[in-house]
């Protein structure tokens, strides 16, 4: 697919719109998208834009699929609006090849552009959440923090504690450190405190430090 844009407000996928759920099969596209286009002011999913309204896995499949010059406001690429976005888009392992799933790029490339591949979780609409963040890891475990003055603030959500895109409060990183034995938290700089804090982990050790570096 090549050149495809398609015209009119809040479009959704400049070639493909795919809607997905528990009555209805899989989709499986396998092809090169170059140039292909939404409004990149209220467009979703230059490329591909696809929404799942159940909880389910493998429920698409863009294994060979490439992107190249693909524009919209969310998603350059791919967007996907899903009933749970953990589901449709598990940590990358080698047993669950979740950037090949997508056709991601290189980490390199989709760290720094990460309006490439984008994503809603749930009903929340007021957040695109960055692939990225979605499928990778965190970092060491350590779940980082960010309150400051400064243009960028954490948001506290499912995916939130990587050091570019962190958590808002502390208490919501220790909650997505999980069932680890040792909670990490990384301090953001410019962090401000503004609300008090109580901290019981049934003895279970808490570590607050300043940021990873990249």
């Amino acid at each position: 697919f090549e050149k495809i844009t398609r015209t009119g407000d809040n479009q959704k996928g400049g070639v493909i719109e795919g809607y997905l759920g528990s009555n209805n099969g899989q989709l499986r596209v396998s092809s090169t998208f170059k140039d292909c286009k939404v409004s990149n002011t209220d467009g979703y999913g230059g490329a591909i834009y696809i929404k799942i309204s159940d909880d389910l896995l493998n429920m698409f499949d863009l294994s060979g699929t490439s992107y190249s010059g693909c524009d919209g406001k969310y998603g350059k690429s791919l967007f996907i609006e899903a009933y749970n976005l953990r589901t449709a888009v598990p940590i990358h392992t080698e047993s669950s090849l979740t950037k090949t799933k997508i056709g991601a790029e290189s980490d390199e490339y989709e760290k720094a552009n990460l309006y490439n591949l984008m994503g809603y979780d749930g009903t929340d609409t007021s957040l695109a959440i960055p692939l990225y963040y979605v499928y990778t890891d965190i970092n060491s475990q350590v779940y980082h923090v960010e309150n400051a003055d400064g243009t960028f603030n954490g948001n506290d959500n499912q995916f939130c504690g990587h050091l570019q895109w962190p958590c808002l409060t502390i208490s919501h990183s220790i909650l997505r450190s999980g069932d680890s034995i040792i909670k990490q938290i990384g301090i953001v700089d410019g962090f401000k405190l503004i609300d008090l804090i109580t901290i019981n982990q049934d003895g279970e050790e808490v570590q607050i430090s300043n940021s990873l570096t990249e």
